[in-house]
């Protein structure tokens, strides 16, 4: 009984321990552009009702940027075509093979033991259906990374106002007081 607590306490521990070093959220890199041309790229850090909080990408120090001196904010996104390649090649070339197995299945019957090895073995619809899948995937990968774009200057604080809650689910504390003071 008290090896099995032991073991039991020592796994709890460890645990613990390795929750202690669960990574932190990244806010989303962000370029800024400002109403006078300038612009400000960094990590956004937290949306406030009046500005935006980043650390810069070159000095890395902390920024406060006013929100009447926006003009616009750019999210970067990382492209997801390799991770769409792979996944639609995988999914295609699937996708062959079932198909190069029904071809093989003969007219008079739907049993399997009907297949001709030629049929079984043939790699063409495994290749076209792969490639065909690879490109799809490719292209909605790519798709999925492109940058948003969040417009701020001429807009009613409505249309502000989405935005800004749009931006906070960007940020790295996404849930920072929206008090004004």
């Amino acid at each position: 009984m008290k090896k099995a607590f032991a073991l039991w306490l020592a796994l709890s521990l460890l645990g613990a321990a390795g929750s202690l070093w669960a990574k932190v959220r990244r806010g989303a890199e962000v370029i800024v552009f400002m109403k006078d041309g300038s612009n400000v790229t960094g990590e956004l850090i937290a949306v406030k009702p009046t500005s935006l909080l980043l650390v810069e990408s070159e000095s890395g120090r902390d920024s406060s940027v006013d929100l009447g001196e926006v003009f616009r904010v750019t999210v970067k996104r990382e492209s997801r075509a390799k991770q769409g390649l792979v996944s639609g090649l995988l999914i295609g070339g699937c996708l062959g093979a079932v198909q190069a197995l029904a071809s093989g299945l003969k007219e008079e019957g739907d049993t399997t033991s009907n297949m001709t090895a030629a049929a079984v073995l043939s790699p063409i619809p495994i290749l076209i259906f792969g490639a065909v899948g690879a490109l799809v995937g490719a292209g909605i990968g790519e798709a999925a990374g492109q940058d948003k774009e969040f417009p701020i200057h001429g807009r009613d604080e409505g249309a502000i106002s989405e935005t800004l809650k749009s931006l906070r689910a960007e940020a790295r504390y996404p849930d920072f007081p929206q008090t004004r003071r």
